[in-house]
Formats: structure tokens, C-alpha cells, sequence
């Protein structure tokens, strides 16, 4: 049988130095971005009471801030105001989408849905053949956003919008 290698004992903390490093850690928590030396500084005093010098390779030991709340001691991967931020856009883009169904007397009508399914056909046909804007933004100027605009008005002549109203009686 193979001998696994031995695991590296990386920045984990021990029982006798784990309430320091856990004080140095909620301290580096609370540090802004631009305090940026004091972060570093906190770093190394971690590092130290885990007895460390230098990262894996031998560089030196930095600390990186969030780059979406801007704290450092996490990454925008385990940054606690991005979920806290999406759940709050899903939450209230869920309470729009509530509040639309409720104003079509709870159920989306045919017709809705139709001019849903024809409007991602319409998209899906002209990106197949364009890329449209250059600057990914619909800028409505470059030659991508002229082709889109193109394609869009050939597609929708050889494919009508479906009625979106029901036809009124005289």
C-alpha cells in the first residue's frame, strides 16, 4: 500500500495559541481595505503564533482584501455581504415576480407566455448569426449593434410577434 504524503499542517491553529490567533483574526476582520499595512502587520503576528516566516514558497506573507466589501481576513468567495446582498436581490426580485403574477389574477395567460417563448426564439435566431455589440452593452452605435438591429428586423418580418391582446369586437 502506498504511503499517503504527510499533510501540511498549513495555518490551523492549536489549543494554545487558538484565542489569540482567533482576537488577531477578528481584529484583521475589521480592517478596511486601505489599512492596508495594518492588515499586513496582523498577518504576520498570525503567521508568527503558527510559526510561520514565509508563505509555502518562501515569499513573503500578504494579506489580500475582499474586492466586494473591501475587509480583509476572506475572499469574495466566502464574503458573508455578497450572500447577505444576493439573497436580499433574489428575495425582492421574487417578491416583484409575486406581485406580477398576483396583477394577472394568479395565472399568466397564454398569450404571455407566447410572447415569452417568441422573444427567446427571436434572440437565440439573430445570436446564432451575430454577435452584436462589440462593447457588450448595446450601445446602439457600433457596426454589431447596426447588424443586430438588421438581423432582428429580417427574423421578426418572416416571423410576427404573436397577439399580445385579445382582438376587441366592433
Amino acid at each position: 500500500m502506498r504511503e499517503r504524503p504527510k499533510r501540511s499542517p498549513g495555518y490551523r491553529t492549536t489549543n494554545q495559541n487558538r484565542a489569540e490567533v482567533e482576537a488577531l483574526r477578528a481584529q484583521l476582520n475589521a480592517t478596511k481595505a486601505y489599512e492596508w499595512q495594518k492588515a499586513n502587520m496582523l498577518l504576520a503576528d498570525i503567521a508568527r503564533l503558527l510559526g510561520h516566516t514565509t508563505a509555502p514558497m518562501g515569499g513573503q506573507i500578504t494579506a489580500r482584501a475582499c474586492r466586494y466589501c473591501h475587509y480583509y481576513g476572506h475572499t469574495r468567495q466566502h464574503c458573508k455581504k455578497l450572500e447577505a446582498d444576493t439573497m436580499a436581490r433574489l428575495d425582492s426580485e421574487l417578491r416583484a415576480d409575486r406581485a406580477w403574477l398576483a396583477r394577472q389574477g394568479g395565472e399568466v395567460s397564454k398569450e404571455a407566455i407566447d410572447l415569452v417563448k417568441w422573444e427567446n426564439a427571436r434572440y437565440e435566431a439573430v445570436s446564432a448569426v451575430c454577435e452584436g455589440c462589440a462593447l457588450e452593452h448595446a450601445c446602439m452605435v457600433c457596426g454589431g449593434c447596426l447588424e443586430w438591429n438588421e438581423r432582428q428586423a429580417e427574423w421578426e418580418a418572416s416571423n410576427p410577434a404573436p397577439r399580445t391582446e385579445p382582438a376587441s369586437s366592433a
